[in-house]
């Protein structure tokens, strides 16, 4: 792969500019779709090792050895906590 771009390369920069234009655009694109993805989305993907939040629902103590999970579970009960309070506020000026 590193001799193939260096071969490109090696032909001048207009060649390699046009030779490089599409998949530097694809992965922009991609990158640019996972931002969006992830800032329109309602609820996490996935919560790791957590049942989704419930409003009124008690904190339970992890156990020993579960930092990692909870630290999971934590990140997205916030994130459901921030999503559910943005909707409200859209939803109330609506």
């Amino acid at each position: 792969m590193l001799t193939l771009v260096t071969a490109i390369n090696l032909r001048g920069i207009a060649h390699s500019a046009r030779t490089f234009i599409a998949p530097t655009a694809i992965y922009v694109a991609a990158i640019l779709l996972v931002i969006v993805v992830g800032l329109v989305r309602s609820e996490p993907a996935v919560c790791i090792g957590a049942e989704p939040f419930v409003a009124g629902q008690a904190f339970i103590a992890p156990t020993a050895g579960a930092h990692v999970q909870e630290l999971a579970s934590i990140a997205c009960r916030l994130r459901v906590r921030l999503t559910a309070k943005a909707q409200a506020g859209t939803s109330a000026r609506a």
